[in-house]
């Protein structure tokens, strides 16, 4: 299956906020400039909180066919911890439209 560019940009944002970082894309790039497809820094491709505040997203997948739900192409992120915090007490799985 071919990813859209979208898809692969939120993927690369949503692993720098699962705590994964990117090498900057060359020495001396602009401060202002992101390192996911030239995103500018800041600026939120999409918003995976889940609704019952567990937080610390650790795994992403895409969905490979629509079924049910969920959406091919779609983003699927799992949060790890609760909302309180408890490392491995979170159950919260986030679709993120791409």
């Amino acid at each position: 299956m071919r990813r859209s560019l979208r898809t692969g940009r939120l993927l690369g944002a949503l692993a720098l906020g699962a705590g994964m970082t990117l090498a900057p894309a060359a020495a001396g790039a602009s401060p202002s400039q992101g390192h996911v497809s030239g995103q500018p820094v800041g600026q939120p491709l999409a918003s995976a909180a889940a609704a019952n505040g567990d937080v610390n997203p650790y795994g992403i997948a895409v969905v490979p066919q629509t079924t049910g739900n969920l959406v091919a192409g779609n983003l699927l992120v799992a949060d790890f911890n609760n909302s309180a915090g408890t490392a491995g007490g979170g159950t919260s799985i986030v679709q993120v439209d791409s």
